[in-house]
């Protein structure tokens, strides 16, 4: 007699409930498997004759805050064919496992958004069978070899002292991290390049200005063009600037706090500015000549940016060097090496135009990742969860 209930739909459609107790903290539902006849593993018959009946308690997703455990009647077969005993397999769980697989795939799920710990108290399971069900889940998705894509892009994050730095490999177009390494060394790199599948295929790798991945980049690729990230560039260029910013202001008697306190305006692009900010800057670049010559060397290093062709930007980056070199300051100088070394790459943006912008977006969820797990002693465990943000998290229907 159903009385005063409801009727909850448990999302296992291979099993048939039988009866139901409800309790203070958990429900116990008695299920059997909805089968009736199972196939002998030695001679491939189909039997019904049941040999034994074993009782086995599971666990299954909590439902309005109340633990759900299986009273699963599991079955002994008797084979007619060859007289085989057998017990029959156990698809709601999986062999020898206490819990079903969609609580597992739910505690999983779970763990991308919140910590082991409230996850499994949340559900009244052990934190060990909660990273047991992500690595379960993550290897299922991301494990095999990867079809390499048509642009790449390689960065470093640091993982904090003790575990140092790792080398991650985008692939910027697909909007996903492809793969991960310890360290940001050439090994590093080509390990991770040539773990995919088809390299030849890759014809564009974006990356900051480090001779190791370059040189990676050219064992494993390659047919591959190097792009030097736009955004590197200009941090490096507005770094001299900032290097004069901080020299004026010392040398110049009352220029400390003023400078100080806007040293922002100087490193911002000039159309971002609201008009209060133009007007303070204009008056600083006439009080101090020499940060003058700095900034507008920087405005002109991002109209650089802008040419339409490759030809017309060898041109600009020349006469732009020629003004470095003739006018100053002298600390744009320390740019020689950069635009005579990584010339070719630079250049290279404007027949590929690729940037490191997704790598850096991906670079700051990393460490967010980093910081709300407090740290990450296995590597392995973390490499994971980077890899798992190319999937976002889907839920079942079902709320139980």
């Amino acid at each position: 007699m159903q009385g005063n209930h409801i009727t909850v739909e448990l999302a296992l459609p291979n099993v048939v409930v039988e009866r139901q107790t409800a309790g203070e903290e958990t429900i116990t539902v008695e299920v059997r498997f909805r089968c009736e006849e199972r196939c002998c593993p030695r001679c491939g018959r189909l039997t019904s004759h049941v040999h034994q009946y074993h009782d086995q308690l599971k666990q299954h997703k909590s439902l309005w805050g109340k633990r759900i455990l299986l009273l699963l009647r599991k079955r002994r077969f008797r084979c007619a064919g060859c007289d085989k005993v057998f017990m029959e397999s156990d698809e709601v769980c999986g062999w020898r496992r206490r819990c079903t697989k969609a609580l597992r795939e739910y505690v999983a799920q779970e763990s991308l958004t919140r910590t082991v710990r409230a996850v499994a108290g949340g559900e009244g399971v052990s934190e060990g069978l909660v990273r047991r069900a992500f690595r379960e889940m993550a290897h299922r998705k991301v494990d095999g070899v990867q079809t390499a894509p048509r642009a790449l892009a390689l960065d470093e994050v640091s993982v904090g002292p003790q575990q140092g730095y790792l080398t991650v490999l985008y692939a910027p177009e697909k909007r996903q991290v492809v793969g991960l390494h310890r360290g940001r060394t050439q090994e590093a790199a080509e390990v991770l390049l040539s773990g995919l599948a088809e390299g030849e295929r890759v014809q564009a790798v974006v990356m900051d200005m480090t001779e190791p991945y370059r040189q990676a980049v050219h064992v494993c690729c390659p047919h591959a063009v190097i792009v030097a990230d736009k955004f590197h560039m200009l941090r490096h260029v507005l770094a001299q600037v900032d290097r004069v910013r901080a020299e004026v202001q010392g040398q110049v008697k009352g220029a400390g706090l003023e400078l100080f306190r806007r040293r922002a305006l100087f490193t911002a692009e000039a159309r971002t500015l609201d008009q209060d900010q133009r007007r303070d800057l204009a008056r600083l670049l006439r009080r101090y000549p020499e940060l003058a010559r700095a900034w507008r060397l920087a405005q002109q290093f991002r109209r650089f940016y802008r040419s339409g062709s490759r030809d017309e930007a060898a041109v600009a980056l020349h006469r732009w060097w020629e003004r470095v070199r003739t006018h100053g300051p002298r600390q744009f100088l320390s740019l020689r090496h950069m635009l005579t070394h990584w010339r070719e790459e630079i250049l290279n943006y404007f027949d590929d135009r690729l940037t490191n912008g997704f790598a850096e977006g991906k670079n700051n969820r990393i460490k967010v990742i980093i910081r709300s797990g407090y740290g990450y002693r296995n590597l392995e465990n973390l490499g994971l969860r980077i890899l798992m943000t190319n999937y976002p998290p889907s839920y079942a229907a079902a709320p139980c």
